[in-house]
């Protein structure tokens, strides 16, 4: 138990290897403050993969982030605060969205690269050629999406909080895309011998072109 301040840049690597949790003989001071945008770096609860929860406030700057585990806020300063094993931090991905709510990329009107950037709230790294699962339904349909994996790729580098999926060739069609972290994906920087994969996500896209 105890707290961590800090009145300027967090930049470095914090590693809790069980729960954050204060003092209760410390009342009003939160187990980690940060300045605004000022979480650079990165800090890691339940380091040790042993269920160490996240039972204390984390502030940057005047934003207390909430829910604990899965924080909704972006903005700290291009660092995170996470929890292991890591989920997909759903607002900071590119398009952004939420577990419910798919990203949107381009418009009728709008001509647009079709990229993606999956954001965790840890660094990840990963052993296959391509960790990430991709299924696609055609636009105005439902459907059991249709495995595209192979039409894409990674062209991010591991040991970081982001993994960016591009096609390989060519734009592909318009419709609603599927990615899914293979079993491989595993947390990164921890102190567990044995790193988890990150939590199973499911990131939804709706693409669309003219």
């Amino acid at each position: 138990t105890g707290s961590i301040r800090c009145t300027g840049i967090m930049a470095g690597f914090i590693n809790i290897d069980g729960k954050l949790e204060r003092d209760s003989n410390r009342p009003g001071v939160f187990g980690i403050q940060v300045a605004t945008a000022g979480l650079t770096g990165q800090i890691i609860i339940n380091s040790a993969d042993g269920g160490g929860a996240w039972v204390d406030d984390v502030r940057i700057g005047l934003t207390v982030l909430d829910p604990k585990g899965s924080y909704t806020q972006t903005g700290l300063g291009g660092g995170a605060v996470g929890l292991v094993a890591f989920d997909c931090h759903f607002e900071d991905c590119v398009p952004d969205a939420t577990s419910s709510t798919p990203g949107i990329l381009g418009s009728s009107s709008t001509n647009v690269a079709f990229h993606v950037t999956l954001t965790h709230y840890g660094p990840v790294t990963w052993t296959s050629d391509m960790p990430i699962q991709v299924g696609f339904c055609a636009a105005g349909t439902e459907c059991d999406p249709a495995d595209v994996t192979s039409d894409f790729e990674v062209t991010s580098s591991k040991e970081q909080r982001f993994i960016v999926v591009e096609p390989k060739e060519g734009k592909p069609d318009a419709g609603e895309y599927h990615f899914s972290p293979k079993v491989d994906v595993k947390c990164f920087g921890i102190s567990a011998g044995t790193p988890p994969s990150v939590v199973s996500y499911t990131y939804n896209l709706e693409f669309n072109m003219n």
